[in-house]
């Protein structure tokens, strides 16, 4: 599965190479004092289907500061960036498009370019343990279904379902 941190990083190198000379933070814009980047995580959604497949959604805002800012200087870096992460980048062994780009502002001196990326991911699914098949098969023969309560002592209960 695909990690939120995987696919800042991912960005944050893509970044990077955009514009070398631009230090690149994450979630962090108490550090610019010189032309730098930050990649802030706006929203993260999951919705998880029953064959185990995750669709998540990542909004980032991507918010670059200027010693000196200019709208010049935006406008330039906003065609740099449109440019360098084009439709989306490659996050481990996986190419994420960008779904689209939702906003590009100068807003307090900085910067902002928010972007959207949805992608589908499978879960890592856990198989069953043999104490857990064990218990399907006690309610399956028996039509009990064994419930475990965490108490003082773990006690152990049969309840009728």
């Amino acid at each position: 599965m695909i990690k939120t941190l995987d696919v800042i990083s991912a960005l944050a190198f893509k970044l990077k190479k955009i514009h070398p000379e631009r230090r690149v933070f994450f979630n962090d814009v108490s550090h610019f004092t010189e032309d730098s980047t930050s990649v802030e995580l706006i929203t993260a959604k999951s919705s998880v289907s029953s064959d185990g497949k995750i669709e998540r959604h990542l909004s980032l805002d991507i918010v670059c500061f200027f010693k000196e800012p200019s709208t010049e200087k935006a406008v330039e870096l906003e065609d740099d960036m449109t440019v360098g992460i084009g439709t989306g980048f490659v996050v481990n062994d996986r190419f994420l498009t960008i779904g689209y780009v939702s906003e590009s502002n100068i807003l307090d001196d900085m910067f902002h370019y928010m972007i959207t990326i949805t992608y589908t991911d499978s879960l890592d699914v856990i198989e069953p343990t043999a104490d857990a098949l064990l218990l399907d098969k006690i309610e399956k023969n028996t039509g009990i279904r064994p419930v475990f309560e965490l108490m003082a002592g773990y006690e152990f209960k049969l309840e009728e379902r």
